[in-house]
């Protein structure tokens, strides 16, 4: 079968691309059994220390965001990384990053796509304050009334019928035992940003 010189550079293109989506795809299997062994921790109201370890954002925000972006394609939303691709190793694992970022993400596009907003836009925005890494992660959905807002992150309190309201509580808890802090800022009519800290590795906030 002879090939036309679009359909060769198709192929190229994807023997470049497989490196990359194989790692992304040992990536997403370990962070699937990873999360639900934390899923069973959180069941027992496991108050142990995290595992010790640091790691390197970018990568795993990358990988976050590629893993998030199809689900916006399907809302007809907008995925936007605001940040620098160089940032300071933090005091969490790769997992416990991944599932808070793509929980936070995966809420934000949920809420534009129920609410049918034209254009929506989810912005993750990173940055360094003090000796933590501060993300953001912000939509400009219709916002969350203040009786709502109170009552997010609370264990099994959900504003969608098929929610187990585990989502917020269990990054809330997650990061809250990293040592950083999670908060949400919201108002009818301005969006939704949960913004979340997570502290920056010794060497680096030292420096």
């Amino acid at each position: 079968v002879k090939l036309t010189d679009a359909e060769r550079q198709t192929l190229s293109d994807l023997g470049d691309e497989l490196p990359e989506l194989a790692s992304n795809l040992a990536s997403c299997a370990q962070f699937m059994a990873d999360l639900m062994k934390q899923m069973r921790q959180f069941q027992r109201h496991d108050t142990a220390p995290p595992t010790s370890g640091d790691v390197a954002p970018y990568p795993v925000l990358k990988l976050a965001l590629s893993m998030c972006r199809s689900g916006g394609l399907v809302g007809g939303s907008k995925l936007v990384y605001d940040g620098p691709a160089e940032l300071p190793r933090i005091r969490a694992t790769s997992t416990d990053l991944l599932q808070v970022v793509v929980n936070l993400v995966r809420n934000a596009q949920q809420a534009l796509e129920e609410h049918h907003v034209r254009e929506g836009v989810v912005r993750v925005e990173v940055g360094v304050v003090g000796t933590f890494l501060r993300i953001v992660v912000k939509d400009n959905g219709p916002g969350i009334p203040s009786e709502v807002l109170a009552k997010l992150g609370t264990p099994f309190f959900t504003t969608r019928d098929a929610g187990t309201g585990l989502g917020i509580a269990q990054c809330k808890r997650l990061v809250g035992r990293l040592g950083g802090d999670l908060r949400i800022e919201s108002a009818p009519g301005s969006g939704t940003a949960v913004i979340f800290t997570l502290p920056v590795v010794e060497s680096h906030a030292s420096a």
